[in-house]
């Protein structure tokens, strides 16, 4: 995700009971660059990062505030929110550079099993925006969710008008989603259209997305333990 002098959001994050993120940075221009990064919960309260300091020597330390300086054209993998905790943290990230140069960024979200990688995928930020789509699974083994996010700079609270369509692109079911300002939701489709799935079988289509406010979101594709990251669609009728 490029960036050059607002703040970027990563609408996904998680550390604690087998799930970490690292985010890794790029800078853009030729001089030095510090970014910095804010951790909140699905609330918008601010969380603690924990900084790998990249020797056992060193302690890790904590702060929910960090930054990172970034050499010119250079790339840092310099925060990580960590698995070893053993209380779980959702929530998601925001990344501005204090210097307004250009700047790429990237979460690596992971799951373990005890010390064992079961999958990993970029996670990658998402301009906000008031309508979009993306394809939606649910048949037992693949199962698509979505991390949705009203940021804080918007100031109030949105209402998230959420389309189920079927393959054959006939709306089956639709909801509104109210989200205070600086919150996040997660859920598997399955579960945000819990009365259409009650009696639904295998299923494959879209969801079409239109909010009151600017909002930004993360979808995930789940095949058993294996995660990916699916791409945000243009909104229906887009030419």
């Amino acid at each position: 995700m490029f960036a050059e002098d607002d703040i970027v959001y990563v609408p996904q994050v998680a550390h604690g009971q087998g799930l970490e993120t690292t985010f890794v940075f790029m800078n853009l221009s030729a001089t030095t660059n510090r970014l910095e990064i804010k951790a909140f919960d699905s609330d918008g309260l601010a969380v603690e990062l924990l900084r790998d300091p990249g020797s056992a020597l060193v302690p890790p330390s904590t702060s929910t505030v960090l930054g990172v300086e970034v050499p010119g054209y250079g790339v840092s993998e310099a925060v990580t929110l960590t698995a070893s905790a053993q209380d779980l943290k959702v929530g998601y990230a925001e990344v501005s550079s204090d210097f307004n140069e250009p700047f790429g960024v990237e979460a690596v979200f992971k799951t373990y099993s005890g010390n064992t990688l079961d999958t990993a995928s970029s996670v990658l930020p998402v301009d906000p925006a008031n309508s979009f789509s993306f394809i939606a699974y649910a048949d037992g083994v693949n199962r698509t969710g979505i991390a949705l996010l009203n940021p804080a700079e918007n100031g109030v609270a949105s209402d998230v008008t959420m389309t189920l369509l079927n393959d054959n692109g006939d709306e089956v079911d639709e909801l509104v989603v109210p989200l205070e300002s600086g919150a996040k939701t997660t859920l598997f489709i399955d579960e945000l259209f819990s009365d259409y799935f009650s009696t639904a079988g295998a299923f494959l289509g879209s969801v079409e997305v239109d909010s009151t406010q600017p909002v930004t979101a993360t979808i995930l594709k789940f095949e058993g333990e294996f995660m990916t990251t699916q791409t945000i669609q243009p909104s229906r009728g887009m030419e």
